[in-house]
């Protein structure tokens, strides 16, 4: 952005106000990744993991190899949906979970 550039934020009171204060909820998605159909895809699924969740390259590497695996990172709801988009689209087989950790 330079500078007289506009940002527009679509969010709710409540949500920018958690914001603000700092509340903001916990990660509370999961992702288990089921099978990969090529090298090219545990590769492109590794960097995928690694860029969307932000956990280090080594640990996505090691879930890749080690298949099926739950990834040992909790996500967001958007990153899961994206990162299970960006598998799929490296043949690499993924399901989303729900859990709650009160």
């Amino acid at each position: 952005m330079a500078k007289g550039d506009r940002l527009i934020v679509l969010a709710t009171i409540e949500g920018l106000k958690s914001i603000e204060t700092g509340k903001i909820k916990p990660k509370q998605w999961q992702i288990e990744i089921i099978s990969a159909k090529s090298d090219m895809g545990i590769f492109e699924g590794t960097n995928a993991i690694a860029r969307i969740t932000g956990c280090p390259l080594k640990v996505a590497r090691e879930t890749m190899e080690n298949l099926p695996q739950v990834l040992p990172v909790n996500v967001y709801r958007h990153q899961g949906v994206r990162l299970i988009n960006a598998l799929q689209k490296n043949q690499v087989s993924s399901k989303l979970h729900h859990f709650q950790n009160y």
